[in-house]
């Protein structure tokens, strides 16, 4: 039997940063991962002579925690950023794809919003300061107070449906746009709060963050494998981790693989996984923070990579990709120009196309059998970007439990969660389900959750 420190249970992003940084201070720590690798659901893979993200597909720079982790595992020198082509965001109207305004200029002649619908955002600049209180709202009802149905339609949902797969009318804006109920509070309308914001930052002399887009050589597994070179010894993959077992002095860890049992006693646990996940193996021992980890609702989304000769798309591919409002009634939530992002990354005269299916919009789209999720692919491939041959070649991944949905009354989860781990001394939870949904904001939660249990 080993005794250790810690036992980190899932090798996500999450569990892999927790475990480099407590590792990186000298303690006694082992990672649990149930597959045959770190990373969840950051997995690169080679695809008929291309490179594809079968998750995340990029990174955003201006993340502290992130920069230093990747400083930290020696990266720095494989970051690359993305082709100046793919400069350009779409949306889809009415069947035609328009470019999402990116200045002032541009927004008074796009057509993605009517006359009627900028002048009804406008007046937004009178809008007062909250007097609601602290209440929790959607995104949708906040939008359409603000700017109107038409914002909420062709510019908020699209994001929305894009950051979380979500429906904007059952998400939280306090717990996904916390600025925005934070500009409101302050200064009733957002655009007048973001003109002060600005105003003061100039004043401050504090130099405007420019916000790059970026990924690595060898795809976004270069962190999680960065972390296994460095970490290997304090790693073990195939390992089946079963319900957890309280002890006097901390926890019992088994975990069931290939060659046998492991069996670890632990001082902390940290489970890095899915809200699902956890409930399961904290159930035998705290049923009511099991109860509320089942109660966080994840969308289900499908990706699908189809690979076509470059002359066979009518459409430039001069951007970074398109979404899909809801109103549009199509069957994909967004395509990836994957190409146009990362030209090195596909063979000559080749365009790889990535679409995301389901979402809270439509999940049951995304359980469609592989051969269904690439009819389906194909089809809306060929009508939104004027495609006249059938793709050489495509591979669909599924993510049952993709992203989790930070709903209205998420404050009540997330008391029941800090409830729970106090009831549970010794035992932490880590994961996307709490602190932010992207990379980073995975990556800063286990670094901070490490400086935590290092105190």
């Amino acid at each position: 039997m080993r005794h250790v420190q810690y036992v980190v249970v899932g090798g996500g992003i999450s569990g892999a940063i927790l475990l480099h940084r407590l590792a990186s201070t000298g303690a006694d720590v082992l990672l649990l991962e149930q597959g045959d690798r770190l990373g969840g659901v950051i997995r690169t893979n080679r695809f008929a002579g291309a490179l594809i993200e079968r998750g995340p597909n990029t990174l955003q720079t201006g993340n502290e925690y992130l920069q230093s982790i990747i400083e930290e595992l020696g990266l720095s020198d494989q970051m690359i950023a993305t082709d100046s082509a793919a400069h350009h965001r779409f949306v889809l109207r009415s069947g035609a794809l328009i470019a999402v305004p990116s200045n002032p200029r541009s927004f008074i002649e796009t057509p993605l919003i009517s006359l009627k619908g900028k002048l009804r955002l406008m007046r937004e600049w009178f809008s007062k300061p909250n007097v609601q209180g602290d209440r929790d709202e959607s995104i949708a009802s906040f939008v359409e107070r603000h700017f109107g149905r038409e914002s909420l339609t062709y510019a908020v949902d699209p994001l929305v449906s894009g950051i979380y797969a979500g429906d904007p009318k059952e998400l939280s804006l306090r717990h996904t746009f916390p600025l925005l109920a934070e500009l409101e509070r302050s200064d009733g309308s957002i655009l007048k709060g973001m003109m002060r914001r600005g105003k003061e930052r100039k004043r401050s002399g504090e130099p405007r963050r420019k916000r790059n887009i970026f990924s690595f050589r060898g795809g976004l597994q270069a962190i999680p494998d960065a972390v296994e070179r460095k970490w290997g010894e304090k790693i073990i993959c195939g390992a089946d981790v079963k319900p957890l077992e309280r002890t006097e002095d901390g926890w019992r860890v088994v975990a069931v693989q290939e060659g046998g049992i492991e069996v670890v006693r632990a001082e902390k646990v940290v489970l890095a996984v899915n809200a699902p996940v956890a409930a399961e193996l904290i159930e035998p021992v705290g049923k009511k923070l099991s109860e509320t980890l089942r109660q966080i609702p994840y969308a289900p989304v499908a990706l699908v990579y189809l690979l076509y000769d470059r002359s066979a798309i009518a459409h430039p591919l001069d951007g970074f990709g398109l979404l899909v409002p809801g109103e549009e009634e199509r069957g994909v939530l967004g395509i990836i120009f994957s190409s146009t992002i990362f030209p090195s990354r596909v063979p000559e005269g080749k365009a790889l196309l990535t679409l995301f299916i389901g979402g809270m919009r439509q999940p049951d789209l995304a359980e469609q059998s592989s051969e269904a999720l690439v009819a389906l692919a194909q089809g809306e491939a060929a009508n939104i970007l004027s495609i006249s041959k059938a793709p050489e070649m495509a591979e669909v991944t599924r993510w049952p439990t993709a992203i989790p949905q930070y709903i209205v009354g998420y404050d009540r989860i997330l008391a029941g969660l800090e409830e729970g781990e106090k009831s549970l001394p010794g035992l932490h939870l880590l994961g996307s389900y709490r602190g932010g949904v992207s990379v980073p904001d995975c990556v800063k939660s286990a670094c901070e959750l490490a400086d935590t249990l290092s105190r």
